[in-house]
């Protein structure tokens, strides 16, 4: 119980929130709750219980060639760049370019 509804203030009733989440609860109504075996609940600001998501399971291979291979067994061909190892790694982000490729002023369509 949070303590400004009556509950203690005490290490033991205490839950570490990101910025993210806290404001979830603080602001806008999520609840996080102690179970009876110590394990945390989470409600929506309905009050309807947010069950817990599974791990995803290890695809057991390298995750871009899984996509890849899942890609291409379902019909969807993947070009060459893609394949290159990390080709993405270390371009960096180039606002400049994106800017221009998102945004264009009215009358230049």
């Amino acid at each position: 119980m949070h303590w400004a509804d009556g509950g203690e203030t005490k290490l033991d009733n205490l839950v570490l929130l990101c910025r993210r989440h806290y404001r979830a609860v603080y602001e806008v109504g999520w609840r996080v709750e102690f179970a009876a075996a110590g394990e945390l609940v989470f409600r929506d600001p309905r009050g309807r219980r947010i069950e817990a998501v599974p791990i995803a399971p290890d695809p057991g291979r390298e995750p871009v060639e899984a996509l890849i291979q899942d890609l291409e067994e379902g019909g969807m061909p993947v070009d060459s760049p893609a394949r290159e190892p990390q080709w993405w790694v270390n371009d960096g982000f180039d606002l400049g370019y994106a800017l221009q490729v998102m945004w264009r002023p009215r009358g230049d369509e």
